[in-house]
């Protein structure tokens, strides 16, 4: 009954409010999906997130994959909606830094260390 209610009125809430928001946000979503730039991304994910479900995130990996865009992937098993970085702290980071130095051309990295040894220091 309830998912029923809450489906029935999302529905009435993206009609009314179409010029106010349900445009823009179809809008967001149809440039993320078919991202025009073809540079690198770092998908965070989990298998337990109910709002950004595995299924969703798999299929934006495979879809800007098979657009020539190197998407680095990273999932873990239970932390929830954009909570991964309180659950798995060093994980996070490392995998974080780890797609920041494969953007860092060679000759950047020695003006990069010691702002990186900056931001170790205050975590």
């Amino acid at each position: 009954f309830c998912k029923a209610v809450l489906r029935k009125y999302i529905t009435f809430h993206l009609k009314t409010f179409h010029n106010a928001a349900t445009c823009h946000y179809l809008a967001a979503s149809e440039l993320f999906h078919n991202n025009l730039i073809k540079c690198p991304a770092l998908l965070l994910v989990s298998k337990s997130d109910p709002i950004g479900s595995i299924i969703s995130n798999e299929a934006i990996r495979k879809k800007w994959t098979n657009n020539n865009i190197k998407v680095h992937w990273k999932c873990w098993e239970d932390s929830k909606h954009v909570s991964h970085f309180l659950k798995y702290k060093s994980d996070y980071i490392n995998t974080l830094e780890n797609f920041l130095d494969s953007l860092i051309l060679q000759e950047n990295k020695d003006e990069i260390l010691p702002q990186k040894q900056k931001v170790h220091a205050n975590l």
